[in-house]
């Protein structure tokens, strides 16, 4: 009963990220690699909903793990890791 009444009282804010919080700090990461590798990328897509904030930053870190001949090397260099975020509507 104690571990259900934490769940609950848990606030979204520290665990998930808006779509608008998560879509900014994928698209910062993009811009920021893209200016220091020298080439420009769009993004093809963008997450409609919360996500969490675990998924979002380990997302991140991928795209500043890749470095700038991989990134160059083809026209979506998105990480798998940022493929595979999952979200919510509710």
């Amino acid at each position: 009963m104690m571990i259900a009444s934490l769940l609950f009282n848990c606030n979204d804010s520290t665990l998930f990220y808006s779509s608008g919080e998560s879509n900014l700090e994928i698209f910062k990461a993009f811009a920021a690699k893209d200016a220091t590798c020298g080439s420009v990328h769009n993004l093809t897509g963008f997450i409609p909903g919360k996500s969490k904030k675990e998924d979002v930053d380990n997302c991140v870190k991928a795209i500043y793990a890749k470095n700038c001949s991989e990134w160059n090397s083809v026209s979506d260099p998105t990480p798998y890791s940022c493929l595979g975020i999952n979200y919510t509507t509710k």
